[in-house]
């Protein structure tokens, strides 16, 4: 038996190989070409994981415009009449839940003074309201290079945002009254929406450089205000949340609770005192979202769990930033480091089980690479996040075919055809 020490288990070749597909798998990921697959194996990812996370959508309630709503009690056409929204906004905001959020645009002139009258009238609630900003046509990245990606810097994007109640957002930042985030909908090569930035630059002209600030998004402001008043987990500061797959979405449309006026537009919402207690019970010490599903918003993307409105993208957002389920990512320079331990680890499971079971060297690398893919993939699963999962992935593959390459043309075949007792060699006899 050959003796086990670190020139056995660790040949210069192999750890060549491990090193090459290592910065192989770190070029093809920062170059995009491998996005097609990478986004296939992520969706399934995100489901599986999804599937074994702790239920967190109780803490987050919709209130859906949907068809009906938007038909019977808003203008058929955009933009929503301020004073049907200011209304409902006022309906919703006296029930007291933990923090209310309303995904509606309020950008337009015509409505600016009845949006800033209604900023004015929300100082008197107790509980925070957070309106979301668009994105007004402006919009300005800056793509590290390859070091800079690697070593963890993230893309800036930097964006001009709508108006917010009537206020640009220069003139926000001397109201601390109003609550306000940007929302952004970055989908990926393949189109899908996978994962939400937490910060955006935002500027009155996103192409100068140095003249951006930064601006907690939509979902992370709401998450923001309601960890203020609520215990949430401690998560590490991420650039970007990950979208969980698999939670039920509490939702109900806003006619379950409310009915509008029949009367000539602009409509108003009441609500009877029987639903009003049924509604104060579910919403109490949650998160109310209002946004709109109708059909003419073309407010809608397609995820791994399929295609949702953005109301509903914006709610897992929400329950990503307040459990923690969603803040995965591992940067690129760790990344690397954990494929060299992997190869590295999958080279002794394979050298330990050739001394362990020398007599079948293809059982050897069939039972080893499965021993290592089930250890390592439970490994990654459990601690390492989400975005790892590709890079895994191909190097044990790319470390299996390695192996297989080795015992095909080494000397593992001979060893096995060669007798396990060779015959003594006969001495020739000789004659004095």
């Amino acid at each position: 038996m050959r003796h086990s020490n670190w020139r056995h288990i660790f040949k210069p070749k192999d750890l060549g190989i491990i090193l090459l597909l290592a910065i192989l798998m770190a070029v093809l990921e920062y170059t995009g070409i491998l996005a097609g697959p990478e986004g296939w194996l992520e969706d399934r990812w995100l489901r599986l994981a999804g599937s074994h996370l702790p239920s967190v959508s109780g803490s987050v309630v919709i209130l859906d415009i949907d068809d009906a709503t938007h038909r019977d009690c808003f203008d058929p056409t955009p933009p929503m009449n301020a004073s049907t929204v200011s209304g409902l906004v006022k309906q919703i905001v006296q029930l007291e839940p933990s923090v209310v959020g309303i995904d509606i645009l309020t950008d337009d002139p015509k409505y600016a003074g009845a949006y800033r009258n209604l900023a004015n009238e929300l100082k008197g609630f107790q509980t925070k309201t957070v309106w979301i900003a668009g994105v007004d046509r402006k919009f300005h990245a800056t793509v590290p290079n390859l070091f800079g990606w690697f070593a963890g810097e993230p893309t800036e994007l930097v964006i001009k945002p709508t108006r917010v109640l009537g206020f640009d957002p220069g003139e926000l930042e001397d109201r601390q009254d109003v609550q306000w985030g940007p929302a952004v909908y970055a989908t990926e090569e393949d189109h899908k929406l996978r994962r939400f930035p937490r910060e955006l630059g935002i500027s009155a002209d996103p192409e100068s450089s140095g003249l951006s600030v930064n601006r907690e998004t939509w979902a992370r402001k709401i998450g923001d205000r309601f960890c203020e008043r609520n215990p949430c987990p401690s998560v590490p500061n991420r650039s970007e949340v990950f979208l969980p797959v698999g939670t039920r979405t509490v939702s109900y449309s806003v006619l379950d609770f409310f009915s509008c006026s029949k009367r000539a537009l602009p409509r108003e919402f009441g609500i009877s005192e029987g639903k009003r207690d049924v509604l104060k019970q579910l919403t109490a010490g949650k998160i109310v979202l209002l946004g709109g599903t109708f059909a003419s918003s073309g407010d809608f993307y397609e995820t791994p769990g399929g295609r949702d409105s953005g109301i509903v993208v914006n709610a897992r957002a929400v329950e990503a930033e307040i459990s923690g389920s969603g803040l995965g990512e591992v940067k690129p320079y760790v990344s690397f480091g954990l494929d060299l331990v992997t190869g590295a680890m999958m080279l002794m499971a394979f050298f330990v089980l050739e001394e362990l079971l020398k007599q079948n060297r293809v059982l050897v690398t069939v039972s080893g690479s499965l021993f290592a893919v089930a250890l390592l993939w439970s490994a990654v699963y459990l601690f390492l996040g989400k975005n790892y999962m590709f890079s895994f992935a191909s190097l044990i593959f790319g470390v299996l075919i390695h192996q297989l390459i080795d015992l095909w043309n080494g000397d593992l075949w001979k060893s096995e055809k060669e007798p396990k007792h060779k015959p003594a060699r006969r001495r020739a006899a000789h004659r004095g």
